[in-house]
């Protein structure tokens, strides 16, 4: 591994573990019982992929999924199935982010939509954390009306931040992302869902920070 200086990290899958099983299990709850044949349906993964990028008003997410519910079934019920989107999150994970922060710039760089963010972020300071505890600055696809892969967002990153694409290690799990930071420069890691700490390059930036934390 080259020089680093900068982390950017993706969130869903790789900060948040993510869980389809657990958002079945919600939709089983509500008598769709075929949704985990569903969800792999090219129309109900479209959705569920352009709410969770801010690509669709959660109206229209709510109203499509709400029409595949018994009768009976209210908003609320749905709402409380796409809050399952908001993954887990590990303690020692974020733990590890804010000791990298003591010798690394570190950034989240996310295709993501207000609502789950904002889920997000409450979830993380019920776990005792804020953003700026984290990161040193959080790039989102829906505040920035760009998302990944488009080499705009990374551009735009890269403008605000003023890292250097040649010593930033880039963690992300979905294959074109990974492929569209390593063409645009980037050190980029395409990492397995929700198991970043196999990765050897987070092992070894990790093994570095305790070297650097003892010395000081």
């Amino acid at each position: 591994m080259k020089q680093i200086e900068t982390l950017v990290f993706d969130y869903g899958g790789v900060i948040v573990n993510i869980d389809d099983a657990s958002v079945v299990k919600a939709m089983n709850s509500l008598g769709v019982t075929t949704f985990k044949r569903l969800i792999h349906f090219r129309k109900i993964k479209r959705l569920i992929y352009q709410y969770i990028n801010g690509l669709v008003a959660e109206v229209v997410t709510l109203k499509e999924m709400l029409s595949l519910c018994r009768k009976g079934t209210t908003t609320r019920d749905i709402e409380k199935v796409l809050e399952e989107l908001c993954g887990n999150l590990p303690v020692k994970r974020l733990e590890a982010l804010v000791k990298l922060r003591k010798r690394y710039k570190v950034y989240l760089l996310s295709n993501i939509n207000d609502t789950l963010w904002q889920k997000s972020v409450s979830l993380m300071k019920q776990l005792g954390y804020s953003t700026d505890d984290l990161f040193d600055g959080v790039f989102l696809s829906y505040a920035m009306r760009k998302e990944k892969p488009s080499v705009e967002i990374y551009e735009e990153m890269t403008q605000q931040t003023g890292l250097n694409p040649a010593t930033t290690l880039y963690f992300d799990d979905r294959s074109e992302n990974a492929e569209a930071g390593r063409k645009f420069g980037l050190q980029s890691v395409l990492v397995k869902t929700n198991h970043l700490e196999e990765h050897p390059e987070w092992q070894e930036i990790n093994k570095n920070i305790k070297e650097y934390i003892a010395v000081r």
